[in-house]
């Protein structure tokens, strides 16, 4: 039985970040075209394709997108219009990887100011050591633990649940696995 590539949603998610950023330049371009375009690239074609939508009060929306990783801070800069810092774990990490997204929007010719950048920051509070047991032990708790990558962890001296190699949001990725058959984690 030959191996599918492709999710049971019929998604592929081979080369997630490339896909991504091929689509946001599709999605630029049919945006900023005035008459059909065509389009050739590696995930995606287009032939005499236009959009024929108005945009809402005469603009589209804004692209925000969420990314930890150089190359994805670096397309952010280049592409979107709004920063989801998913994987920044400290003030410092923050504001280095937003100079990076910066420092890519300025390259690309854009006011890397126009960019904007979101921050959240998780803060569990007790009473005392019972009740922070408690809460962390609750699912979405653990669940927000599956996020955070190993190497982060063992740097204030846990132990990933997943194991040493646990990368956090980009293995939180459905694969196939040939030898079981079925899609997984």
């Amino acid at each position: 039985m030959k191996p599918r590539t492709r999710s049971p949603t019929g998604f592929d998610f081979s080369k997630p970040v490339g896909r991504f950023e091929e689509a946001l330049k599709v999605i630029r371009l049919l945006w900023e075209s005035t008459s059909p375009v065509d389009f050739t690239g590696q995930f995606y074609k287009l032939r005499h394709a236009r959009l024929d939508t108005e945009p809402y009060e005469g603009r589209f929306p804004r692209i925000w997108a969420g990314g930890s990783g150089p190359r994805m801070l670096d397309i952010i800069g280049r592409h979107c219009d709004g920063w989801w810092p998913a994987g920044a774990y400290s003030p410092d990490d923050y504001a280095e990887k937003l100079q990076v997204v910066r420092n890519s929007a300025e390259r690309a010719g854009r006011d890397p100011m126009a960019i904007t950048p979101a921050f959240i920051w998780t803060c569990l509070i007790a009473q005392d050591d019972a009740e922070l047991a408690k809460i962390l032990e609750a699912p979405l708790v653990k669940a927000y633990v599956l996020q955070i990558p190993a190497q982060f962890m063992r740097q204030y001296g846990f132990e990933h649940p997943l194991g040493d190699e646990w990368r956090g949001y980009q293995d939180i990725n459905p694969r196939y696995c040939p030898a079981s058959g079925f899609w997984r984690c």
